[in-house]
């Protein structure tokens, strides 16, 4: 068993959904309610690796000490809720050069650095990965542009999921056959996105409409569940 868990540690969350139009008003309402706009993060633990895929960070507008300050212990906790430590983690991956997906990478003072392409301003050293290639068994790295030039997602190919259900399914177990789960990134931003065929293309440096389309499509030829760059994960009723 090469890919050992996966894990949707911190959901992250959005500024605008699809059906909502991109309103300053609706933006600073859920500032005002909370919402950060974080990205998700995800943890994927294999035979010989312990991969943290984006770092989430909330608020990427405030670059204020005390908003990184705040986002670190959210992190950190948030890992803690699944047992896991900044020191278990091997290796980061991070789909894109936008802030609310690489802002807490400081978190992970010990862990190799991995992207499509490296951000040559940022000052991290990283070490690129190119497209299909594996990073570890079972994990592969796919080019998905379109949102950004650069940015990748990764495919992870399963074993048998075996399941025992609780509570009103007492004694009933359930068996998912070699499900085959991306991790899209902002190549699919949302479950409501995806739902509507739209694309996240509000940031200044999107990249591509053409590329968007192609890049979910790939995604959706793949994929039985897709964990998205916001929102939990959710199964792709397109495949087929």
């Amino acid at each position: 068993m090469a890919i050992r868990k996966v894990k949707l540690v911190k959901i992250g969350t959005l500024a605008f959904e699809a059906f909502e139009k991109p309103d300053p008003e609706i933006r600073i309402m859920k500032y005002f309610c909370g919402i950060g706009t974080g990205s998700n993060v995800v943890y994927i633990e294999t035979d010989d690796r312990n991969i943290i895929v984006d770092t989430g960070f909330d608020y990427e507008d405030n670059f204020g000490g005390k908003n990184s300050e705040t986002n670190r212990e959210n992190l950190i906790n948030s890992l803690k809720h699944h047992r896991i430590t900044p020191e278990d983690i091997d290796s980061v991956f991070i789909t894109h050069w936008h802030r609310d997906h690489f802002g807490n990478l400081d978190v992970f003072e010990d862990a190799e650095i991995m992207a499509h392409h490296a951000h040559r301003r940022l000052g991290f050293r990283c070490r690129e990965v190119g497209d299909r290639e594996e990073i570890a068994e079972g994990v592969m790295v796919l080019a998905t542009p379109g949102h950004t030039e650069n940015h990748a997602s990764l495919v992870l190919t399963m074993d048998d999921i075996v399941y025992q259900e609780s509570g009103g399914f007492i004694g009933h177990s359930v068996v998912i056959k070699s499900p085959c789960i991306v991790v899209a990134g902002d190549a699919i931003v949302s479950h409501s996105y995806y739902l509507q065929n739209k694309f996240w293309d509000y940031n200044s440096d999107f990249f591509s409409t053409e590329h968007s389309i192609r890049s979910q499509q790939t995604i959706c030829e793949l994929a039985d569940y897709i964990i998205p760059g916001h929102g939990t994960v959710f199964y792709n009723a397109r495949r087929g």
